[in-house]
């Protein structure tokens, strides 16, 4: 059975399903790009956004504790100072919590190694805070005060940095992010 055999309107039929095959392929391709579009955007919003998110809340903790560190040598009452050192505790958990969160939902060996860093100068940190404290609580403000501005201070400004720069590399990586799926979506 040749087409020059077919009737004009079997040949018709025959152009027109021929043309829904073709239009279901450009159809089938538009969807799997889609797809591909769709899953890029989300690794920018679910992963690499809530990264930034979590790290911005360790650097906002961060600074509470140091806050109400310096807190701690203006105040001399007891159940004030045992307030302050409550919220350090509130601070030091959320911090925790973020860098766990974040630590479960970093794969790229750059971005593992610093939070690797910036946990072992939380704990340096919360350390020298720690000594702080309790020159405070003892009513040694003066050697608090400096204690605190030779060896806490410098140690907290060493953690903020990096978890500055941990944030810089979500940034970038979330640049990256959207500039493929920007790409993706032109192909599309």
């Amino acid at each position: 059975m040749s087409l020059v055999n077919l009737k004009i309107g079997q040949r018709l039929g025959l152009g027109f399903a021929l043309l829904l095959v073709m239009l279901l392929g450009v159809v089938a391709l538009a969807l799997k790009d889609l797809a591909t579009v769709n899953h890029a955007l989300e690794h920018v919003v679910e992963e690499n956004f809530n990264r930034i998110v979590d790290l911005n809340n360790m650097s906002d903790q961060a600074h509470v504790e140091q806050r109400v560190v310096r807190s701690m040598i203006l105040i001399s009452a007891a159940d004030a100072i045992e307030g302050e050192r409550n919220k350090i505790l509130e601070a030091r958990k959320a911090f925790d919590a973020a860098l766990d969160s974040v630590s479960l939902n970093t794969s790229r060996e750059e971005d593992k190694q610093a939070l690797d860093v910036a946990r072992k100068q939380a704990k340096t940190s919360r350390e020298l805070n720690d000594q702080v404290m309790a020159l405070a609580t003892n009513n040694k403000d003066e050697e608090a005060a400096k204690f605190l501005l030779s060896q806490a201070s410098p140690a907290a400004k060493t953690l903020q940095t990096t978890i500055d720069k941990a944030i810089k590399l979500q940034v970038e990586d979330a640049r990256a992010d959207v500039s493929a799926a920007s790409a993706d979506y032109a192909e599309a």
